[in-house]
């Protein structure tokens, strides 16, 4: 193998591990915002059964 596709393919794997890293932070971070989004509509259904006790 040439040394300048040697080169290529590790760049090509570099970017496409950086892109995966990026993605799956980026996915964490909705399913944070979602749990905390059902956290808040837990917290509001119980205040509501509180108050219609």
């Amino acid at each position: 193998m040439s040394e300048h596709l040697k080169k290529s393919a590790f760049s090509l794997l570099f970017t496409t591990r950086t892109q995966i890293k990026i993605i799956y932070a980026e996915l964490f971070q909705k399913a944070n915002q979602l749990k905390l989004i059902e956290s808040i509509e837990n917290i509001t259904s119980l205040v509501k059964s509180i108050w219609n006790f």
